[in-house]
């Protein structure tokens, strides 16, 4: 990977932040969990389900803080606490703590944006900040559509191109650069 910054690329990533271990249990309990919530009715697990772009074969299941996620948390709080705390500060609060699940076949999630732009016209303006954790509880194949982070692209001209193509324009591009 190559030596990026968050404030500089949009995305840091860090090796060995959680523990091998400590994933592959959070992994069993997130699996146990799925499982469950699939054996609910549509509307008992209509709350656990947060929405997600390509939902064949790709859960997105909200997660309680039970004791494998409040370990995971915990590392991760631990091992990115000065990342964190220069990113959101020392009074951020944890939005919503979930798991994506890709079954082989799953096909990549189509390029997206996880917010709207909430760019501000005045510079002096501050724009609170979110952040996203994604912790690899396994390895990442190419087969489970894994996701692929775009550096430097929430502006709002990358959210027009994405989402508000008005009709009869065009987009052309270089399969090869993109």
């Amino acid at each position: 990977m190559p030596d990026v910054t968050l404030d500089g690329e949009g995305y840091q990533y860090s090796r060995g932040a959680v523990d091998a271990a400590l994933c592959s249990v959070l992994l069993d309990h997130a699996e146990l969990a799925l499982a469950h919530a699939l054996e609910l009715d549509l509307q008992a697990s209509k709350n656990l389900f947060g929405e997600i772009r390509a939902p064949l074969f790709r859960r997105d299941l909200k997660l309680s803080l039970e004791p494998p996620v409040v370990a995971a948390l915990a590392a991760v709080a631990r091992t990115q606490h000065g990342l964190l705390t220069a990113a959101v500060g020392d009074a951020a609060v944890l939005c919503e703590c979930s798991v994506i699940s890709s079954d082989p076949g799953a096909d990549a999630q189509p390029a997206h944006c996880d917010t709207s732009y909430q760019g501000a016209a005045d510079p002096n303006t501050t724009i609170a900040r979110l952040v996203t954790v994604f912790v690899a509880l396994q390895d990442i194949k190419a087969e489970m559509g894994p996701t692929i982070f775009y550096p430097r692209t929430h502006t709002q001209d990358m959210h027009h191109q994405l989402w508000l193509q008005p009709k009869s324009e065009v987009s052309v591009y270089q399969q090869n650069l993109l």
